[in-house]
């Protein structure tokens, strides 16, 4: 195995992922790519047209920078679990549906292996089904490793 995708968000499931996954594969990848996947749209109010005011308010109070920080300290914390294996660390932060994004990077990037959580956590802290690592193993084109 050479490459690998671990996708990971900030839910301590997910930390608790990364972490098996670089002991299991630290030591016998070449890549792995940590992705996170953000689920805010990161646009120019200036391009947006025909919404309502509404919508326009709740852009407004997205504050791209905020959600762009945030991901990176999960990237760089996930990041840490790798330092000291042989094995190079690419991080990315892609925006949009995150299944389709963690399949399409994978086989983007001719990934041998995607590691994901089993499931997150909703914005109330409580876990949910992992529909996510569902729709990858559903999806994917390459193989799927899901850690509880």
């Amino acid at each position: 195995m050479q490459k690998a995708l671990l996708a990971v968000n900030s839910s301590n499931n997910s930390l608790k992922t990364a972490k098996k996954a670089a002991d299991l594969y630290g030591n016998k990848l070449e890549k792995i790519i940590i992705l996170n996947v953000l689920l805010t749209p990161i646009i120019d109010l200036k391009e947006v047209q025909c919404v309502t005011k509404e919508c326009l308010e709740e852009l407004k109070r997205i504050n791209i920078k905020e959600v762009v920080e945030r991901s990176v300290k999960i990237l760089d914390k996930v990041g840490l679990f790798f330092e000291n294996k042989p094995v190079e660390v690419e991080k990315v932060i892609k925006y949009g549906n995150p299944a389709e994004v963690i399949c399409n990077l994978a086989k983007k990037n001719k990934c041998d292996l995607i590691i994901i959580a089993d499931k997150g956590e909703n914005k109330s802290g409580k876990f949910k089904f992992g529909c996510v690592s569902e729709r990858v193993v559903r999806h994917a084109e390459t193989s799927v490793l899901v850690i509880k």
